[in-house]
């Protein structure tokens, strides 16, 4: 708009020329004046602000100088803090942000929520937002987690420790209640009958299987035993002699390895005259095989 210095600086030397220059200059200060119209009015009846496809970049931080320009997208500065106010409404149909001072719209915010929820193989429940591991979590049957049991059993087995400090323990119990229930050990050694083949005459370090009731077949002449393997503090076997032949139990014999043999306590060998069973702990301190009874 021009000054009040311009207005009264009129250059025609004659009426005519003077009249020409006020009618152009009154034209040009009703052009601005309608300009001006136009932004206040903008400002005051806005609703939603169309970007049609364009990026809201560098916005920077208002000022008190902020240009018509700004004020017409009914944008002002907040009373309270350097910020833009859009008054409650919207700003549609921007293109995405794609430089770190660039404004982004609703769609990046979804699709980096969605990105965010797939990356982790989750599902949202239907209430609260709540995540459920059984709506749509993957990779439930990988073993990755070397560090925990997996209670229906691993591949190779697995080991439960108790502690990791000395004499710490390993404690199972049937259940939190006052009355307890039983915890029932089955392998290894538990309660099957497995065979074991011994051969007429020495059986040194006999291999034992995996169980407490070791059913010994083959042979067709007397036998004996002078060592077992597998012993473990604790361990008890029961060795059932099937066969119609005597099986001898040797007191200390050095056929077998000084760890597999038996120690009877008064140094003398179990005989079982045919058919007979002989039950037997393993000794960790001793390194030995200890006879607990003995159906001859």
């Amino acid at each position: 708009m021009p000054s009040s210095r311009e207005f009264f600086q009129l250059r025609g030397s004659t009426l005519e020329e003077v009249k020409r220059e006020l009618n152009d200059y009154l034209q040009r200060l009703a052009m601005q004046l309608n300009d001006i119209h136009g932004l206040l009015a903008a400002t005051k009846q806005f609703n939603d602000l169309n970007l049609q496809g364009k990026r809201v970049t560098n916005l920077g931080d208002p000022s008190a100088n902020d240009d018509a320009q700004k004020k017409a997208l009914a944008l002002s500065r907040s009373s309270t803090a350097g910020h833009w106010d859009a008054g409650g409404k919207k700003i549609t149909n921007g293109a995405e942000g794609t430089s770190p001072t660039d404004v982004v719209i609703l769609r990046q915010v979804q699709a980096a929520v969605a990105g965010e929820v797939v990356s982790h193989n989750h599902q949202s429940a239907t209430t609260g937002g709540q995540l459920d591991h059984g709506l749509a979590l993957t990779g439930l049957a990988d073993d990755d987690h070397v560090g925990y049991a997996i209670l229906a059993g691993r591949a190779g087995g697995q080991t439960l420790t108790g502690g990791t400090a000395a004499s710490e323990d390993l404690i199972l119990q049937s259940t939190s209640h006052a009355t307890k229930g039983i915890v029932a050990i089955n392998d290894p050694f538990g309660r099957r009958a497995l065979n074991v083949t011994a051969v007429n005459g020495a059986n040194n370090d006999l291999t034992l299987p995996a169980t407490a009731f070791a059913r010994v077949t083959g042979p067709g002449a007397a036998f004996n035993i002078t060592g077992l393997t597998g012993g473990e503090d604790g361990r008890v076997v029961f060795l059932y002699n099937t066969t119609a032949q005597n099986m001898t139990l040797n007191h200390e014999n050095a056929g077998s390895s000084a760890a597999n043999r038996l120690h009877m306590h008064d140094a003398a060998d179990i005989v079982t005259t045919g058919e007979g069973m002989v039950a037997l702990v393993y000794d960790a301190t001793l390194s030995r095989w200890l006879p607990l009874s003995q159906l001859l």
